[in-house]
């Protein structure tokens, strides 16, 4: 099978693997073999009479493209347009001809190649404008270089405006039930260059546990949410110039702008939150990624917040209910190669770097358009705009050990860099500090999972009252690691088992750390904690169902105790809900 690829890739158009046959020669001394490959050659008709001849390297003659097939019909199409070397033949021209060209990976004169072809479809695909993709070859005639090959490239356009609604049930640990819904329009071909433009408006009426029933009355809060998102997608790089061959269409470049408003009311406070972003992407190769956020900007304030609830909350839960101005660029790298079965132990890795602020402080130096604070920090809009360094590195092996059954590994670290403009007052000083956003947190679904978030750490802290089966606290940090290990097999059908074990914690830096909260490099295996379960997985190939079931093991908050091993010293509640 590998061999007849390699050969649809090198021009021969057709070959399949029944063309190849092996001899066994067994007759030679000890335990050898002589081995030969056959390559059958074709058969063709010639008259009334069958001959045979050796496959040849085929080339592509003419590519053409209809951009606005309907099945129902069969009629001629009435116009055409050549662009570059290719033929465009349609009734209506709805595009721009380079958005569909972008997207063809071989054009005339060129050798044929099936993986060319298979590109050209993800790529279409990727375009999410077209009901209907058709890529054919017929036979052309024989050149001075041989056999030539006609493409034609048919596309059904999905219908230009769309109206989506969207309305969601949800429930929690509160009796009552909450409604999120949402309302969007769709035009996917704004601007005639496959440009997609998305409005959405979304509304929601929830109920959570009360933060403090003292203050609300109740033990469940209401909140109302209510928000709206504009996007803008474009099938290539917008830049003030010409981008037509800037980049190997196999890095299908892309560009996404976003603007977003929402606002949050609770009993304790409300939250607007405004924010834009710019982002650029392409693809090096099928297994590696690149994106850049040139701009992302968010801007979030909090006001008629409680102030009896804010008395009750502690120093680093403060930091979740402030106004805060954050501006940064970002860059992601990322390699995976779990979606190509050429890789029989799969790698993947993502890595992020997010500088904030730098410009931002730049502008305020030069224009002054900010005010100073109390703590000698700037502000913009009565804002203080924070300046740090967020790096993360995800990285994971797979090793698959059979049918179904894998090994799977996880290294996940991250650490947050405050500087110059994100300073607090503090009772010695001052300290610099991340927006709260911004945190690591342990914890979750996708982390380790016999806590639920923000209930680990920061370092030794203890923050789970084990008699009462509470937690006690809420915890963040701006350094963070997590390791984890889980092994997964069949069970039946679509079902499939899984056992793991994670552990990690977080820690303070930039004056706000503690004894307990501090990272010292000689007490760092010994501050983890560890949580251990298992869990069902129902693998449907497009998307995964996952229920795992927590517990935790070792708790470094009860170091100082001698009782950090909580699964044989405490009643360790069971965590189920993690999905």
């Amino acid at each position: 099978s590998r061999l007849a690829q390699f050969f649809r890739n090198e021009g021969f158009y057709g070959f399949s693997k029944n063309f190849i046959t092996f001899s066994v020669d067994t007759l030679l001394p000890g335990n050898l073999v002589n081995i030969k490959m056959i390559v059958a050659q074709r058969q063709v008709d010639v008259g009334d009479t069958v001959a045979y001849r050796d496959h040849q390297i085929y080339r592509i003659n003419n590519v053409y493209i209809r951009p606005d097939l309907d099945i129902r019909q069969s009629d001629t199409p009435e116009d055409t347009l050549k662009f570059l070397s290719y033929q465009y033949v349609y009734d209506t021209m709805q595009y721009e001809p380079r958005y569909v060209t972008d997207a063809i990976h071989f054009k005339s004169n060129t050798k044929y190649d099936e993986q060319d072809v298979k590109d050209t479809y993800n790529h279409l695909v990727g375009y999410k404008a077209f009901r209907l993709t058709q890529i054919n070859f017929e036979t052309g005639p024989n050149d001075s270089a041989g056999p030539t090959l006609n493409a034609y490239v048919n596309l059904t356009p999905l219908d230009k405006r769309t109206l989506i609604l969207e309305p969601e049930l949800t429930f929690n640990s509160t009796p009552k039930p909450g409604l999120n819904g949402s309302i969007g329009w769709i035009n996917r071909n704004v601007f005639g260059g496959g440009e997609a433009l998305e409005i959405r408006i979304n509304a929601g009426l929830q109920f959570y546990p009360s933060a403090d029933s003292a203050v609300t009355g109740t033990d469940a809060t209401r909140t109302v949410e209510l928000g709206g998102e504009t996007s803008l997608d474009f099938p290539r790089w917008i830049l003030p110039f010409n981008t037509l061959g800037l980049f190997p269409k196999r890095m299908q470049p892309k560009s996404r702008a976003t603007i977003y408003y929402n606002f949050l009311e609770r009993v304790e406070f409300d939250r607007n939150t405004f924010g834009g972003k710019l982002s650029y992407s392409i693809r090096e190769s099928r297994r590696k990624s690149h994106s850049f956020d040139v701009v992302d900007i968010t801007y979030s304030r909090v006001s008629n917040i409680n102030d009896q609830f804010l008395l009750a909350l502690s120093d680093i839960q403060r930091r979740a209910f402030t106004s805060e101005f954050i501006s940064t660029v970002r860059y992601t790298y990322i390699i995976n190669e779990q979606l190509d079965s050429k890789w029989k132990h799969p790698r993947y890795l993502k890595a992020v770097a997010e500088p904030a602020g730098f410009f931002l402080g730049k502008i305020d130096d030069w224009t002054r358009i900010g005010e100073t604070l109390n703590n000698g920090s700037r502000s913009i809009f009565d804002v203080q705009y924070f300046q740090y360094l967020k790096l993360e590195v995800d990285g994971r092996y797979q090793w698959n050990l059979g049918k179904k059954r894998a090994w799977v590994n996880r290294v996940y670290s991250g650490y947050i860099y405050p500087y110059g403009n994100s300073k607090i007052a503090t009772d010695t000083g001052f300290a610099r500090i991340p927006p709260f956003s911004k945190y690591f947190y342990m914890g979750g679904s996708n982390d380790l999972r016999a806590w639920t978030p923000y209930r680990l750490g920061a370092g030794t802290t203890p923050n789970t009252n084990y008699s009462e089966g509470q937690s006690l606290g809420f915890a963040t940090g701006t350094f963070k690691i997590l390791v984890s290990s889980e092994y997964r097999f069949p069970m039946f059908s679509l079902l499939q088992g899984a056992v793991f074990i994670d552990a990690g914690n977080v820690w303070y830096s930039g004056g706000l750390e503690t004894e307990k909260t501090d990272i010292k490099a000689e007490d760092l295996l010994n501050e983890f904690a560890v949580g251990s379960g298992f869990g069902l997985r129902m693998d449907f190939d497009f998307f995964v169902i996952r229920f795992d079931v927590g517990v935790k093991i070792r708790d470094p908050g009860l170091l100082s105790e001698g009782d950090e091993w909580v699964i044989l010293t405490r009643n360790v509640p069971i965590h189920s809900d993690r999905f």
